[in-house]
């Protein structure tokens, strides 16, 4: 979401969009690069009433990792499709997943 002068200006980048869980909500958020935004998600549940279960807490990593798996094998699909593989990105994919590389 694009915001100017406190005002919604445009959105961007529907493609994972849907309605899911809250454990693969937080999986998929990109918190890698802002780790606090799961402290806050899990703050504000926790003062609405609603706080994260603890299968719910249990599944964010293993959520997190199976898309990152998931990620990759739509690189891997793209790159068979069009004879143009992403290695790179496949590392990238593959690093945050903790899965050691070959």
């Amino acid at each position: 979401m694009h915001y100017e002068r406190g005002r919604l200006a445009g959105v961007i980048d529907f493609g994972l969009t849907h309605l899911d869980s809250r454990p693969y909500e937080l999986a998929i958020a990109r918190t890698y690069r802002a780790p606090e935004a799961i402290d806050a998600y899990r703050e504000e549940l926790a003062r609405l009433g609603w706080a994260l279960s603890e299968l719910e807490e249990a599944a964010i990593v293993p959520l997190y990792r199976s898309f990152r798996v998931g990620m990759t094998a739509w690189v891997m699909e793209d790159g068979r499709r069009t004879g143009d593989c992403d290695l790179a990105m496949i590392e990238r994919q593959l690093a945050r997943t903790g899965t050691p590389p070959p």
